[in-house]
């Protein structure tokens, strides 16, 4: 198989993706899904039969701190099955893909054990979500991954690194075999903390890299970085204006060039959605920013469609409903604006992501403080370019862990009560957190280790979710509580 065989196979290329126009039958959808703590939905693909992958992190389920969170949803946005991965500490997801065999590829970060600090993390499952196996990546500091894309007979991984060079934090690029061992890893130092947040396989069979210089600083920089098949650094174009841009994602074009998207601070008062094309050399052929009542704007992902024109997802706080809304900003292929659309609540909705499906639709995901059980949760946005209809209802779809519901480590009784009730552990128990059903936490303390806890809360009556953990740090599962009077 040559490398054009595998870039068509695999469509690692967004620019294959059709754009339909909207016919009966089409399915337009907006769903939350979490738990009574926070989520966020950081990276979305899709998959067999139109449905999606959705990849992020949560802090409602899993086995604490913060875990890796995969949701698989068919056509009509529903939960086939969801999945956590990680360990008593933070882990997070940031990037998916769907590989050839129906199963995912997930990059992103962890640090339990054996991590020091935080680790680079690379999972690869089946098409149910079981994990087949995981790589760790990483040195004596902090390293983090942000972005993963299939190449040829392996994997390329791009991040942030605070363990090579000076310490400082540079731009990490990480070429891997199919079983994810390391081949070679590259790195782009400069003086200030610099990130990697996107790579794509190009067609030469090399990689095109977007990132950020001096990522936390005043002045900072997107970079865009074309490297070779065996890691050779061929180009690398400075983007942006004289004050501050952050890069987010990239998309190669159907001529051989590429755009990059993010936010700028350089060219209005305000923060806004920016972008810049490139031709196949790095040299500048356009740049275009958002316009219109002052609010922030930011893009968090760019793809390109089959007749050059160019999505990008993001957050606007010039319109919408209320606080951030999700934003879908569609140009032609020059980068002029053809139509913009909102989606959100009176709070806050941002995209991080969007991919293009099948039948000419889109699905936006991100996060929502809106709509959901919890106080941030995963929300995805299907549509086709145009408003949702306006009865349109917010479904929320809080996580059926098993091992949280099921099989947790402590008791509640009695069950319902009217007043007092008590925890008994099966360890020694150093933190319980009360919370309610739309997620408010009313109740989070901190006790020497103890076997049984007796707390008398003054709860109205209602349904509550109790949370325990032990005194290793690991939570104990969560019990629902019913108050009764």
């Amino acid at each position: 198989m040559d490398l054009r065989d595998f870039l068509n196979m695999t469509i690692v290329w967004s620019i294959v993706v059709l754009w339909a126009s909207t016919v009966k039958g089409q399915q337009t959808w907006q769903h939350s899904f979490g738990g009574f703590g926070s989520e966020q939905g950081y990276a979305v693909d899709t998959t067999s039969e139109n449905g999606s992958i959705i990849v992020g992190a949560s802090g409602s389920f899993g086995s604490g701190g913060g875990d890796v969170y995969l949701l698989r949803l068919d056509s009509a946005g529903e939960i086939m099955w969801s999945r956590t991965w990680g360990g008593p500490n933070v882990e997070q997801g940031r990037s998916v893909r769907t590989l050839m065999d129906g199963g995912f590829l997930i990059a992103g970060s962890s640090n339990s054990a054996p991590a020091i600090g935080y680790d680079g993390v690379l999972i690869r499952t089946d098409d149910q979500g079981n994990v087949i196996w995981y790589r760790t990546y990483g040195g004596s500091s902090w390293d983090l991954l942000y972005d993963a894309s299939p190449a040829l007979n392996g994997y390329i991984l791009c991040g942030q690194s605070f363990s090579v060079n000076d310490g400082s934090g540079d731009i990490w690029l990480i070429r891997t075999d199919l079983n994810g061992d390391t081949l070679w890893t590259r790195t782009f130092p400069s003086a200030g903390i610099d990130e990697a947040i996107c790579v794509r396989p190009t067609m030469d069979g090399g990689f095109i890299v977007a990132g950020t210089l001096d990522s936390n600083g005043e002045n900072s920089q997107m970079v865009l970085l074309k490297y070779s098949e065996n890691g050779g650094l061929e180009w690398s174009t400075p983007i942006g204006g004289a004050v501050a841009e952050r890069a987010r994602g990239v998309t190669p074009t159907a001529d051989g060039g590429y755009v990059i998207c993010g936010w700028s601070e350089s060219f209005t008062p305000y923060r806004t959605m920016y972008m810049q094309k490139v031709n196949a050399s790095g040299s500048y052929v356009w740049d275009r920013y958002t316009f219109g009542p002052e609010g922030d704007w930011e893009a968090r992902s760019i793809i390109a469609l089959s007749n050059g024109e160019l999505v990008v997802a993001g957050f606007t706080m010039a319109y919408g409903a209320g606080g951030k809304d999700m934003y879908q900003w569609h140009t032609d292929a020059q980068g002029d604006f053809l139509d913009g659309r909102t989606y959100g609540g009176l709070d806050d909705e941002e995209a991080n992501a969007i991919v293009a499906t099948s039948d000419g639709g889109f699905l936006l995901v991100g996060s929502t403080t809106t709509f959901g059980p919890g106080p941030q949760s995963v929300f995805a946005v299907r549509n086709y370019g145009e408003p949702l209809p306006p009865d349109f209802v917010v479904i929320n779809d809080p996580l059926p862990i098993e091992e949280l519901v099921a099989h947790p480590q402590f008791r509640i009784a009695p069950v319902p009560c009217s007043g007092p009730f008590t925890i008994e552990a099966e360890r020694p128990l150093v933190r319980i957190a009360v919370q309610d059903a739309t997620g408010k936490v009313l109740y989070d303390t901190r006790m020497t280790p103890t076997d049984q806890a007796i707390l008398d809360l003054g709860l109205a009556p209602g349904l509550y979710l109790v949370q325990a953990w032990g005194n290793d740090g690991v939570r104990l599962g969560c019990q629902r509580l019913v108050i009764a009077h």
